[in-house]
């Protein structure tokens, strides 16, 4: 897993920092476009193959009904070829832009690779054979680097190459799986006359997790189906950039919460509004600190990547969802998971989707700009933590009032700083984070303590 993490970060800086450099600011905006799509095409499944992982997720692999999986594998392989021909044939009525056009071809081409390798992934993770998923998850980052670089050296500056060898990878990663378990592919298959009860049942209980686990990707992409449709493919760059850099900072401190979750699954029975707080606090305080990563970023643009200046304002107004992301992905979610209130989940997920469908609403029918998309996405997430924050408050009558307030004085804190130079911006940060946390947290060294002795028990 730790490998797998360094590789996805690595993988992350090269297609953020390099690629962008080399290909330009039009170009790298068609190869984000076609990435960003592509991060939603499992949505086609409809929750088939996440019905398979709850439902089967007590078997081993010998013991797996591989005929009726095999039966499961034809059927999802048809039903995705259905929904890629659907698809393509409807770009012809809708989309009258060549290169978008071209993209949309190609992500929809994708579904088909990706979502049957997420079936056999998460067979994968079914039998606890994490090394294959984890292997293939790593060569997949390493054939994407190893090709684009291939591209880069040989001069290739046109978005359709790298989408094309995105697409290759994604083909061969499928090939590879298809290897590993050709024993579910080939083979006698239980006849679909007898399976369609299972399928139904896939369905019915895949379909709400399947919306639960991407409602989070929807929210945090709608604003760029909004740019995509109403601001330029320039535009649709430099944002898609902003965001990318975000991301490597979020891919980082995300990883904190598969650390986390034991800590706090461990003993369902105490997760009440102290432990809520504490992590809270705790989640407050790390990506606080973090947020200081902006002026290294902001640092390399000035220098490395000149082109995407436009992109520093909306760095600096997304950057504070940094904290608002965490707290709700590392301990809202969490705390969701633990004490197994997921219908919850869901429906708080779908209030934080209304929300930030509103408020894209209004920008577009105020004033589109890629400065008003980052504000209204900022104050989504604020709202979305709150909502959250209010939601623990009813069920475990716990007060994160502290923390609202620190956030809002950080944030306002770091925008004042952005306006500094790199180096003073940095420091002046990063000294009055430090006192705002002896002020708020005085009781600071003793949650270190406490984590500190959670984690060797």
């Amino acid at each position: 897993m730790m490998v797998s993490s360094i590789v996805t970060i690595i993988s992350g800086i090269f297609l953020s920092l390099v690629v962008p450099k080399y290909l330009g600011v039009v170009e790298f905006g068609y190869f984000k476009l076609f990435g960003f799509y592509l991060g939603l095409v499992g949505l086609a499944h409809l929750g088939f193959a996440d019905g398979i992982l709850v439902r089967y997720g007590h078997y081993d692999y010998e013991s797996l009904p591989k005929a009726r999986f095999r039966t499961f594998f034809l059927f999802l392989f048809l039903t995705q070829v259905v929904v890629t021909g659907i698809i393509i044939g409807l770009l012809a009525f809708f989309v009258t832009n060549i290169d978008k056009e071209v993209i949309y071809i190609m992500v929809a081409i994708n579904i088909i690779f990706v979502n049957i390798a997420t079936f056999f992934s998460f067979i994968s993770q079914i039998t606890k054979r994490f090394r294959v998923f984890a292997a293939n998850t790593i060569l997949q980052h390493l054939l994407n680097m190893v090709i684009i670089f291939i591209l880069i050296m040989l001069g290739v500056e046109s978005y359709f190459y790298y989408i094309l060898a995105q697409s290759i990878v994604n083909l061969l990663i499928l090939i590879r799986y298809i290897i590993q378990f050709r024993d579910i592919v080939i083979g006698k298959r239980e006849r679909l006359s007898i399976v369609k009860n299972e399928i139904a049942h896939n369905y019915r209980i895949g379909f709400f997790l399947l919306i639960g686990n991407f409602m989070g990707i929807i929210i945090l992409g709608i604003d760029r189906i909004f740019i995509d449709h109403f601001l330029s493919v320039e535009e649709f760059s430099y944002y898609s950039f902003a965001v990318s850099l975000l991301g490597l900072v979020f891919t980082i401190i995300n990883s904190i919460s598969s650390y986390l979750y034991p800590y706090i699954a461990r003993d369902r029975d105490q997760l009440n509004a102290q432990k809520y707080k504490l992590f809270s606090s705790i989640c407050v305080l790390i990506t606080s600190y973090s947020l200081c990563t902006f002026f290294v970023i902001k640092f390399i643009i000035l220098n490395y990547l000149e082109d995407y200046t436009d992109s520093i304002i909306i760095a600096a107004v997304l950057y504070p969802t940094v904290i608002l992301r965490s707290i709700i992905n590392i301990v809202g979610v969490n705390f969701y998971k633990g004490l197994q209130l997921i219908k919850d989940y869901n429906k708080n997920n779908i209030v934080a989707f209304v929300i930030t469908l509103l408020v894209n609403v209004i920008v577009v029918f105020s004033t589109p700009s890629l400065l008003n998309f980052s504000i209204g996405t900022l104050l989504s997430f604020y709202v979305w933590w709150i909502y959250t924050d209010f939601y623990f408050y009813k069920k475990l009558n716990t007060n994160t009032l502290k923390d609202h307030i620190f956030v809002v004085l950080v944030a306002a804190l770091f925008f004042l700083c952005t306006k500094l130079t790199v180096t003073l911006g940095m420091f002046s940060y990063l000294l009055a984070v430090t006192l705002f946390t002896l002020l708020f947290y005085k009781d600071v060294l003793v949650i270190i303590k406490t984590v500190r002795t959670g984690v060797r028990t």
